[in-house]
């Protein structure tokens, strides 16, 4: 912990204690200090309200504050730091899966909302500086064996989302799901859970698991655990592979929803897609059609121009994961060349030739563009030139 953020803590510590509040840095940032890795976002829970002590830090230390009507926090920002100011709060789940009941609670009943062990401690902040260490389950010792525990049996059916954070959190720190827990996690699978809880749940954590840098590790644990068959996903890890080396060389499009292609298997129905927004139906549509019917005519074209017009309209998302999938050197050529030609003349050039706004002016505009493609024209001047015997031929 730089002495910067020490510098802060004690602040912290010091305004709220003139108030007789106790202030805690709580989960991942506690997990994190344990393992010497320095964190510029902090978790802060205080007694009542996060944004009541929120409005008192900035008044008394200054700095930016957003708050929140939701459970009372805030976030402020403070010399390059952010800190997340929440509640200590208890939750009650209604019933399996569902979005738990928050209410006030203490630290200790805070601590026992947690996820894992390893999340589920905290530190004291005093003025002094001298920060208290507050493990109740354990999570000090976990974190030296290297284990992914919950903290009790019924956690994983409380919220199943856990099964993706156990597998997100072992691959990241290269540590074993405890081994009761991983039963814990799979019985809670094979109860069909995972389908009757929220689509955008579900894909909030294949968003945030596929944007890890070990996201191959991830999926392999999440398909030991059986959750990928339990949405009809496959893992392919070739292909994945191949999709991340051409993501990093072309930088477009959502990272986490072509990655999250490679899992989908087009070959038999039906596509799972939690809650495809209008965008991402587009995606699973071309990809499927490609896959299933335009492949074979693709294959025979020849020319830059057709190769250029089947794949126009496709989304950067769908040319990335059919390129990764087919290998086919043509959408390569498409990405790499075909999809940057572009024209001199555009539709005013013509009018200013007497063609009216018409679906002819479109027409020539297309032919100039595929002769252009197929190399046959390089300057304006050609361009024009074709441009005009098109008129002259389609005019008659």
């Amino acid at each position: 912990m730089d002495t910067e953020l020490i510098e802060l803590l004690r602040e912290i510590a010091r305004v709220l204690s003139r108030y007789g509040v106790k202030a805690y840095a709580v989960g991942g940032v506690v997990r994190d200090w344990l393992l010497g890795k320095q964190r510029t976002d902090i978790d802060i829970a205080v007694p009542e309200s996060g944004k009541k002590w929120g409005r008192l830090l900035k008044k008394e230390l200054g700095g930016k504050l957003e708050t929140y009507s939701e459970y009372e926090n805030a976030v402020w920002y403070c010399k390059g730091i952010r800190i997340d100011l929440v509640g200590l709060r208890k939750e009650r789940y209604p019933y399996p899966g569902a979005l738990p009941v928050v209410s006030p609670g203490t630290l200790e009943e805070d601590l026992a909302r947690r996820d894992f062990t390893i999340n589920a401690m905290a530190m004291e902040l005093t003025p002094t500086g001298e920060f208290k260490l507050i493990d109740l389950f354990g999570g000090q010792q976990d974190l030296k064996l290297g284990l992914i525990r919950v903290l009790h049996p019924k956690s994983f059916m409380d919220d199943p989302t856990r099964i993706f954070r156990a597998a997100r959190f072992a691959a990241r720190l290269g540590f074993q799901i405890e081994p009761l827990t991983a039963r814990w996690a799979h019985e809670t699978v094979t109860t069909g859970i995972l389908r009757k809880i929220s689509p955008a749940r579900i894909k909030h954590e294949f968003q945030l698991l596929l944007s890890e840098p070990m996201r191959v590790d991830a999926l392999r644990i999440l398909n030991k655990l059986t959750v990928l068959e339990a949405l009809n996903l496959k893992l392919r890890p070739a292909l994945l592979n191949r999709c991340v080396s051409i993501y990093q060389r072309y930088k477009e499009g959502e990272e986490w929803l072509i990655y999250y292609l490679t899992l989908i298997p087009f070959d038999k129905p039906p596509i799972y897609f939690p809650e495809p927004t209008r965008r991402e139906a587009k995606i699973l549509n071309e990809v499927d059609e490609f896959l299933k019917s335009l492949r074979p005519k693709f294959v025979r074209l020849r020319k830059p121009s057709h190769i250029y017009f089947m794949l126009q309209g496709f989304e950067i998302e769908s040319l990335l994961y059919l390129l990764g999938a087919t290998q086919l050197r043509r959408i390569g050529d498409y990405l790499d060349k075909y999809r940057f030609v572009k024209l001199t003349i555009d539709g005013y050039t013509l009018q200013k030739m007497g063609v009216k706004p018409s679906p002819l002016l479109g027409t020539i505009l297309r032919r100039v563009l595929a002769a252009k493609l197929d190399g046959k024209l390089h300057t304006k001047q050609d361009e024009l030139r074709f441009a005009r015997s098109l008129l002259k031929r389609l005019s008659t």
